[in-house]
């Protein structure tokens, strides 16, 4: 997992990651795009690098909340020339398993016409890590197991992002994941030739006032978990004649 949903470009993000057994690994970088319908740049190479088995993460019996606390395992400083998007991290490991960690790519210095926001936190309500069937967590009761917690079923009344998606978003549930839904959608964006720029909702929330540098707004896929700052300035967007495309 990631330390950030996504970064300011020329900033770093730090990658958590367990690798069982303890064998070397890769992180190849990708931007997603149309890139003459390749579907993405390879940005980044990176390793091998020397992974470890990290400890299993807590839960909190009560709320149900699985928040890992791994040791950092790799800092990534992204290179300030790189234009603003979903960029994936793709894990190998010498086996050839593979995973991989979405993260954003923003341009804080830069307004075009068009933002794509990332709906981050909707991946998170469906991510039932570690996907043993047997103790893993989401939001929901279909997907979570064990013990009941305060909210009456077996589903979790928290959920963090200190844990790991399981391949590119979600727990692996159809319809909000990244490959599966927003992959065609940025290439059909950018093969369009739209001027677009990159957040995730996380980063509305934490300052919504960004929102209005923009013509229209872009939330792509099924995007339905929002706080009550994402949705304050969705609705002053709105009201200052900001277009919203869902």
């Amino acid at each position: 997992y990631a330390s950030a949903t996504g970064v300011n470009k020329g900033d770093s993000i730090t990658f958590h990651i367990s690798v069982e057994p303890a064998q070397t690994y890769t992180i190849d970088i990708y931007r997603i795009g149309w890139y003459q319908g390749l579907g993405g740049r390879l940005m980044q190479r990176v390793g091998p690098l020397n992974g470890t088995t990290q400890p299993t993460c807590p839960s909190d019996p009560v709320t149900g909340l699985i928040e890992c606390q791994w040791s950092a395992s790799y800092t990534l400083a992204t290179v300030s020339t790189w234009t603003s998007g979903v960029y994936m991290a793709v894990l190998t490991n010498a086996q050839n398993y593979q995973n991989y960690v979405p993260f954003v790519v923003r341009d804080d210095s830069r307004v075009a016409p068009l933002l794509y926001q990332q709906p981050v936190t909707t991946y998170q309500a469906y991510n039932d890590y570690p996907y043993d069937d047997q103790t893993g967590k989401s939001l929901y009761s279909f997907n979570s197991y064990g013990a009941n917690t305060a909210g009456g079923s077996k589903a979790a009344v928290k959920v963090s992002f200190d844990r790991p998606y399981n391949w590119d978003g979600d727990g692996g549930v159809w319809g909000h994941n990244v490959l599966q839904v927003e992959t065609a959608f940025i290439r059909w964006l950018e093969k369009s030739g739209y001027d677009v720029t990159y957040a995730t909702d996380i980063d509305t929330h934490s300052n919504g006032a960004l929102l209005l540098n923009y013509r229209g707004i872009i939330t792509p896929g099924h995007d339905e978990y929002w706080t009550k700052e994402m949705l304050d300035a969705f609705t002053a967007a709105r009201d200052q004649g900001v277009n919203l495309g869902f």
